[in-house]
């Protein structure tokens, strides 16, 4: 489950999950869901592999999703 939220940055994210790898699953969708207008017209084309480092759980996910807006900032890829 996610949401959208006004925040001082750019943008707020509120993601729930039961486990860690659908939370980053979530927080992917709930950012991409703010860039795309409808998500569900996104058809896998091509993998990406991303591969972060680190024991913070917290910044992983920031760096995870900081990750997804540099491939789709610098390649258009979603």
């Amino acid at each position: 489950m996610y949401e959208t939220f006004e925040h001082t940055a750019d943008l707020g994210l509120r993601v729930r999950a039961a486990d860690l790898d659908t939370l980053f699953v979530e927080a992917a969708q709930c950012l991409f869901s703010t860039i795309v207008e409808d998500l569900a017209t996104v058809r896998p084309m091509l993998r990406i592999d991303v591969q972060l480092q680190g024991d913070d759980r917290e910044y992983l996910l920031f760096d995870w999703l900081r990750e997804l807006l540099y491939h789709f900032d610098a390649e258009h890829l979603l």
